[in-house]
C-alpha cells in the first residue's frame, strides 16, 4: 500500500515537486489570435467610468499629489533648517 502524505509534506520518494505557473491554470499558451480575441471579450465585460468619473478622480490625484508635494518640500526645508545648525554646517 503507497503511503500517503498530507499538505505541506514531502512526497515519498524525497523530490521535490515542481509547481505549474501561477495563473496557469494548467493550460498550454494559447495563440496570440486567441489571447487577443480573450482579452477582447474580457475588455467588454469591463464597466468604463464615465467621463464625469474619470475627470473627477483625475482633479482628485492631481490635488493629492500637488498637496503631498507641498507638504514634503516644506517637510524637508524644516528639517534641514534644524538640522543644520546641529550639525555645524
Amino acid at each position: 500500500m503507497a503511503k500517503r502524505t498530507t499538505l505541506g509534506s514531502p512526497p515519498a520518494s524525497g523530490r521535490p515537486i515542481a509547481a505549474a505557473p501561477v495563473g496557469s491554470g494548467g493550460r498550454r499558451p494559447a495563440s496570440p489570435f486567441s489571447f487577443f480575441q480573450e482579452s477582447r471579450a474580457e475588455l467588454r465585460k469591463v464597466t468604463w467610468p464615465t467621463r464625469q468619473e474619470a475627470l473627477n478622480l483625475t482633479v482628485a490625484v492631481l490635488g493629492m499629489t500637488i498637496f503631498l508635494a507641498i507638504f514634503l518640500g516644506l517637510t524637508d526645508g524644516l528639517l534641514d533648517q534644524i538640522i543644520k545648525p546641529l550639525i555645524g554646517q
